[in-house]
């Protein structure tokens, strides 16, 4: 039935469909069938692009309505695609220079017409302004693909980073302050207030910066093949720790304020503030797989002599939360197999040889019986990649600090 309705829907190439398309990407996301969304995403690149979407807007004679609703809907697809790719460790299907559309106006729905297009005061908060921050970074972390992940154009790996990181700068600067976005929350203010929460709340904040997050790992990670000589493999493997230990930290943030263990309401219905947390993780780029390499992270970087810059949070402190954060997500999601539970248990092993030098107890039955395959990642390369990190045996050797100081 499904296949059939698809095909139906296909037939009709139009704006709806595409957006219809779009919308299933993101449930199937939240509902973790990501190799579906992937597929999904794919046919509906390939029909923005035979509508047209991604060619500037001078091309065609449409009606200011219709051409910032062809703006928003490339731009939404083109994000799906980059974050896709991200998150699965495949190649992008839309080329940047192949776009040349412009990016959504900032300018409410309401505010649009067939002729013409009421603009905002300068200043003035929109409801497009969080995805238009979005859509940049998904550019900025499209490129980062492209020039660090791509099977060629891998010289001046330096130099790159370097610039990608510039660029992250650039758009980091540009977000609201949390102070901003607590004051924008809806029914918290007079109508200038809710009218800037639907430019950007507290929530969308805290997607925004969890993104920013995995796009820093994405830029740093391929440094730290470097050798540990390197002047860069120590500033990336910094970048990447800071970014892994602010990432945990949003992600148990959002979970704070839950009524009852699986986060249900007395009629046992999910609450808005449950559901957030779980947006937050299971959308692109995120997942289970980025939180639980953001505990590796940490870990690895203690391997290598370094610690959580912010001397508030200990390095220990830090992963046994990302083991709290996995075990409250495998309680909210459809984790039959346990998996998360088992990387949870993984990252308490690490944790307890690596900060107590103390002998970890002999394997359980079940832990025998752990299956890497299983635990979360976007790719087997992905894999391969986490277990060159993780000494498995735990005989690596006891953490000193009079030894091991990086000061």
């Amino acid at each position: 039935m499904s296949a059939l309705i698809l095909e139906h829907i296909l037939d009709r190439p139009c704006l709806q469909t595409l957006q219809g398309l779009e919308m299933t990407q993101i449930y199937l996301q939240l509902t973790s069938r990501y190799t579906l969304a992937s597929h999904i995403s794919g046919v509906a690149t390939r029909l923005a692009q035979n509508l047209g979407l991604h060619r500037h807007s001078n091309r065609f004679k449409f009606d200011p309505l219709e051409t910032e609703l062809r703006r928003r809907v490339w731009w939404c697809q083109y994000t799906l695609d980059v974050m896709s790719s991200a998150h699965h460790g495949i190649p992008r299907l839309i080329r940047d220079q192949d776009v040349d559309t412009d990016l959504p106006t900032r300018v409410d729905h309401d505010l649009l017409s067939r002729s013409h297009v009421s603009f905002p005061l300068p200043g003035e908060a929109t409801q497009v302004d969080s995805a238009i921050l979005l859509f940049k970074l998904a550019r900025i972390i499209g490129d980062t693909l492209e020039k660090l992940y791509s099977t060629t154009r891998r010289r001046g790996g330096v130099a790159k980073i370097t610039r990608l990181q510039a660029e992250l700068d650039a758009w980091e600067h540009s977000l609201p302050s949390e102070s901003d976005a607590e004051m924008a929350e809806p029914g918290t203010g007079d109508a200038k207030n809710d009218t800037q929460a639907l430019a950007i709340s507290s929530f969308c904040l805290a997607f925004l910066r969890a993104t920013l997050c995995v796009a820093t790992a994405h830029i740093h990670r391929p440094a730290l093949a470097f050798t540990t000589v390197n002047p860069q493999f120590q500033l990336s493997l910094k970048a990447c720790t800071r970014a892994a230990s602010n990432l945990i930290q949003i992600i148990l943030n959002t979970f704070k304020g839950f009524d009852a263990q699986l986060g249900f309401d007395q009629a046992n219905h999910p609450t808005n503030k449950h559901v957030e947390p779980l947006v937050i993780i299971l959308l692109y780029p995120i997942g289970a797989h980025m939180v639980w390499q953001a505990g590796l992270t940490i870990l690895f970087a203690r391997w290598n002599g370094y610690t959580v810059p912010d001397p508030s949070v200990s390095d220990e402190s830090t992963v046994r939360q990302c083991s709290e954060a996995l075990r409250k997500l495998g309680g909210f999601t459809d984790d039959a197999g346990g998996n998360l539970k088992q990387c949870a248990d993984v990252l308490d092993l690490l944790c307890q040889k690596t900060f107590t030098g103390a002998e970890v107890a002999n394997l359980t039955t079940e832990q025998l019986q752990w299956n890497v395959w299983d635990w979360p990642m976007a790719s087997a390369l992905e894999l391969a990649n986490t277990l060159d990190a993780i000494p498995f045996d735990l005989e690596f050797s006891t953490w000193d600090p009079q030894l091991n100081d990086p000061r």
